[in-house]
């Protein structure tokens, strides 16, 4: 089960590695529903079925971005943009600058 998915709602969902940058994301103003895994080896594909029909985008850290891309790439969108930068310090930041429409 993901971190926070019983709060689950029509928007697109993003799946992240730590609990901590799903409650940054979910702060940040994307209008984005930000899941964690909690440990990258705990995604799995089961996980990913039950989002079936919605618009799902991976941000993997460098410790499994091939990973993902070959097991869930061909469902879901694996983006690897903070692969090599943090995306907490990302999130913070644009926190800081007010939210939505400051990225």
């Amino acid at each position: 089960m993901f971190f926070g998915e019983h709060t689950l709602k029509f928007n697109p969902v993003a799946i992240v590695m730590e609990e901590r940058t799903a409650l940054l994301g979910a702060l940040s103003g994307y209008p984005l529903h930000w899941l964690a895994v909690g440990h990258s080896r705990q995604l799995t594909k089961k996980m990913i079925d039950k989002l079936h029909g919605r618009q799902v985008i991976l941000f993997p850290d460098s410790t499994v971005d091939q990973e993902w891309e070959i097991l869930f790439g061909a469902e879901v969108k694996v983006d690897k943009t903070y692969v090599k930068t943090d995306i907490n310090k990302y999130l913070i930041d644009r926190i800081r600058k007010g939210g939505v429409g400051n990225g």
